[in-house]
């Protein structure tokens, strides 16, 4: 064998050491992920599985407005924009506008209440009498019992006043801006149910439209109670300020302790 085919031992030990210095310096090293972005994760939830039957049957009763009251439905949409077609309906006093006024006030209710309840679901709020009663069932009492009464205030305070007319044209201002709330807030819970990312945005955005049409509503009843019913400003401000302003300020201040 030629000599210099042999390794020599001084170059083996080279090798030997070269390797080595190689292995030290990878055990050594600092192997720390680094993640792909600064943001936070989004917190991924899963959700009853209740919540599907519950959209389910909302759609359902969509789909039946949609069959047999569909021309009234789009009379609704048209009040909303222009209260001079609320007093054209007023006036018809059309009595199946009452089956399409209940299905889409229970389509109000059930959407409304799920996106209070997905909301703390996905914040981790502590609701009273949640390990008892499903919280669902809470959000929907209370929000019955909320315009209930309100409706009932109005009614007495139209009697005083003598304008039973124009309060009830502001009853009718009210559940009519719960039935387009109810409808525009559903694409918005069900993102929020099923989208594995942007729940947060979608729950701003459901926040931003409750604002937005409540607003609106206090806007189009102020000018009934204003240029139509006549009555003094100073009984406006005390309603507004009691039935109005402070439940939306409490529950307001609630979620943002909550949070």
């Amino acid at each position: 064998m030629p000599e210099d085919s042999i390794p020599s031992y001084s170059g083996l030990v080279a090798n030997k050491v070269a390797e080595k210095a190689i292995s030290d310096n990878f055990h050594n090293a600092p192997h720390n992920l680094m993640p792909n972005s600064e943001d936070p994760l989004e917190p991924y939830i899963n959700y009853p599985d209740w919540i599907l039957p519950l959209l389910v049957l909302v759609f359902m009763v969509l789909v039946w407005v949609r069959i047999y009251h569909n021309k009234r439905a789009k009379l609704l949409v048209k009040a909303f924009i222009s209260r001079l077609y609320i007093v054209h309906m007023l006036r018809e006093s059309d009595s199946l506008m009452v089956g399409l006024s209940i299905a889409l006030n229970f389509v109000f209710v059930v959407v409304l209440s799920l996106f209070l309840f997905l909301v703390i679901i996905y914040y981790q709020v502590n609701i009273p009498f949640s390990d008892v009663i499903n919280p669902i069932f809470i959000f929907s009492g209370a929000l019955v019992l909320l315009y209930a009464g309100k409706t009932f205030v109005l009614w007495f305070l139209g009697v005083i006043f003598n304008e039973g007319e124009k309060f009830y044209e502001y009853i009718f201002h009210v559940f009519l801006f719960n039935k387009i709330l109810g409808i525009f807030l559903l694409p918005v819970v069900i993102g929020i149910s099923y989208s594995k990312i942007g729940a947060q945005y979608l729950i701003y955005t459901g926040i931003f439209l409750i604002i937005i049409i409540y607003l609106y509503r206090i806007y189009r009843g102020v000018i009934v109670c204003t240029r139509e019913a006549n009555l003094s400003k100073y009984y406006i401000f005390l309603y507004l300020c009691t039935l109005e302003i402070l439940p939306m300020a409490l529950i307001a201040r609630f979620v943002s302790s909550a949070v």
